[in-house]
């Protein structure tokens, strides 16, 4: 897309604004899920974590999120996207200072599980807000930038993070996803396309049609898969790569172009076959029924998100190597066809 192209067609133009906009709200909650996993080998040293607490701490990002991601729909419908996202990322900056200040484990837990609560929402609603507002011809293109910004936001992590931490200390490089959500506040393009608070009266948690669940169920396993893939990756491929002789940001980087490739086949083939996974679902559930199944899609989200990379970390500390890690990633992302199941025909 060329800039006199997009200067010719306002529409277009605007298009591309609100595609961007959405994208790179999404793409806060994965930077501060990678930021952990660019200074996992500094801090794991620091505050003497092993291998599977290494995975709880990147896990435990969804696990407040697991809990909340159906209410949460609600939540955002009784009250609007526009006040309920700006909460979420006050909670994101919160948690992610929490971390960079603990003296421990467990407080490092809490601010990951505060930062945790704020990301899940704004992953979820920004993916729904997508599924609404894009039509016509170019909400496959919409739909597939929005869902490819959460590995290019693990994967810039890992690029700018990993190098400060090793210049800085990881302590102060965590600033920068602490800082990063409170830009999001001044920003006006996605307010623009947040829902209204619904109508008062009673707003149903989940409003699905009987035929629409097993549609819903499997590409909730396929997104469960998807997920739980990314952060079996995301979390031990740095420290696969200190163990082959890396330095910390020459692992991170390597690890970060990894998780760029991952987001661009992502994109690509989203936008070729419009049956993939999120793009899918907004296809085949109603609208009235839609923010309950992207509840749903996110719950599947965040539960492979919080369980692979503790299965994982075990593993490697059951096998003395991060590769166990890796070979745990790929055996689970060969399951992500599952989530095209529902579009055969």
């Amino acid at each position: 897309m060329n800039s006199s192209a997009v200067a010719a067609d306002p529409g277009r133009a605007r298009f591309a604004r609100d595609m961007l906009a959405l994208a790179l709200l999404r793409a806060v909650a994965p930077f501060q899920i990678g930021s952990v996993a660019a200074v996992s080998p500094l801090m794991s040293a620091d505050l003497r974590m092993s291998a599977t607490e290494l995975g709880l701490l990147v896990g435990i990002y969804m696990l407040a999120g697991l809990l909340i991601s159906i209410p949460g729909a609600a939540v955002t419908r009784r009250y609007g996207d526009l006040r309920v996202l700006c909460v979420c990322l006050v909670a994101m900056t919160a948690g992610a200072l929490m971390l960079a200040a603990a003296d421990g484990y467990g407080g490092a837990l809490a601010g990951r599980a505060m930062a945790g609560c704020g990301g899940v929402i704004i992953t979820m609603v920004t993916l729904r807000m997508a599924s609404e507002h894009f039509a016509g011809p170019r909400a496959a293109t919409g739909m597939a930038v929005v869902v490819a910004s959460w590995p290019v936001g693990i994967g810039f992590a890992l690029l700018a993070v990993g190098p400060l931490a090793q210049a800085i200390g990881w302590r102060s490089a965590l600033l920068v996803p602490a800082v990063l959500p409170l830009a999001f506040l001044a920003l006006r393009d996605w307010k623009r396309m947040a829902a209204p608070p619904a109508a008062p009266g009673r707003v149903p948690m989940l409003a699905l049609q009987r035929h629409e669940w097993g549609a819903v169920a499997l590409l909730c396993v396929g997104w469960f898969c998807y997920n739980g893939w990314a952060a079996a990756i995301n979390a031990f491929t740095p420290l696969w790569f200190v163990e082959q002789g890396r330095s910390v940001a020459g692992a991170a980087a390597m690890s970060s172009v990894m998780m760029m490739s991952c987001a661009v086949a992502l994109g690509v083939a989203a936008a070729v076959h419009p049956g993939l996974l999120a793009i899918a679902l907004a296809a085949v559930v109603s609208p009235a029924g839609r923010t309950g199944a992207f509840g749903l899609f996110s719950f599947s989200a965040n539960a492979g998100l919080l369980l692979t990379p503790v299965v994982a970390g075990a593993l490697v500390d059951a096998a003395g190597t991060a590769g166990a890690a890796l070979a745990l990633g790929a055996a689970v992302a060969a399951l992500v066809a599952l989530g095209a199941l529902p579009h055969r025909r």
